[in-house]
């Protein structure tokens, strides 16, 4: 059995309409990068000096943590990006940039992607609530997107070098 808390977790924090919208507006603007071969896209990472202001606890944490960078990720329609880790990322904090049906986060706790394959482990789903951002345990972790939406998904990442642990603890009784 799983336990949710070890690769992710729903923050008690509401982000802002405005501040979506301004994130939902930089993403269409800001050049991507992309893995034609994955079907999905990302932005150049935004300067860390360009960084959205919150007006909550999460510029606390990105002002507190070693934010590596931060970037929009996008799942086109009816897509699926296969399991994978994050090498060059520890913690990240996601926030869904529109309201969503039917996608999806799966977390494993299989050790490897062999492992995986012989279907003895178990999976959990990160379902996305709009508003709310949530960390997740990106490196350790093997996980896999699925967008079964007819709509683009849009997520703005917080990407971090500390490790997942270490950010749960600092967000103490805010991670639900």
């Amino acid at each position: 059995m799983i336990n949710t808390r070890d690769h992710f977790v729903e923050l008690d924090i509401t982000v802002d309409l405005s501040v979506i919208e301004h994130l939902r507006d930089q993403a269409d603007i800001v050049p991507t990068m992309g893995a034609p071969d994955l079907s999905v896209s990302w932005t150049n990472a935004l300067p860390i000096e360009q960084r959205t202001r919150f007006n909550n606890k999460l510029d606390e944490f990105f002002d507190s943590q070693k934010v590596a960078f931060q970037v929009f990720l996008m799942i086109p329609p009816y897509t699926h990006f296969p399991w994978h880790i994050d090498p060059n990322r520890q913690a990240s904090v996601n926030i869904i940039l529109e309201e969503y049906d039917d996608n999806h986060t799966f977390f494993t706790n299989a050790p490897t992607y062999e492992d995986l394959a012989q279907h003895k482990w178990d999976t959990v789903s990160l379902k996305y609530k709009y508003q709310r951002p949530y960390l997740l345990n990106v490196h350790d972790n093997l996980h896999c997107i699925y967008n079964a939406s007819p709509k683009l998904r849009k997520i703005f990442s917080i990407c971090t070098h500390t490790p997942y642990h270490e950010a749960l603890a600092w967000w103490g009784d805010t991670a639900l």
